[in-house]
């Protein structure tokens, strides 16, 4: 593990987490994150979205293109084809 990630600090939030702070309703968060509208990763039946992705699009959706936020996806079957 990547010693440089603190512990202490949750790089991401729930769905239900982002959606307060967008200020939109459960349904729509998920609805937006299945669509990619919402940057998020799926990890088995848990889907988070990316904290620092929130903020990015907070401020407008700046972002060089190397780091796009990718869509919903299983992350087991992203580390196969790895």
């Amino acid at each position: 593990m990547d010693q440089t990630i603190s512990n202490d600090i949750r790089k991401t939030m729930t769905v239900e987490e982002a959606a307060a702070i967008l200020g939109i309703s459960r349904a729509k968060a998920y609805e937006c994150a299945r669509r990619g509208e919402l940057p998020s990763l799926r990890f088995g039946r848990r889907i988070v979205v990316p904290a620092g992705a929130l903020e990015q699009l907070l401020q407008g959706g700046q972002q060089d293109d190397s780091a796009t936020s990718p869509k919903i996806s299983d992350a087991s079957s992203d580390a196969a084809a790895s």
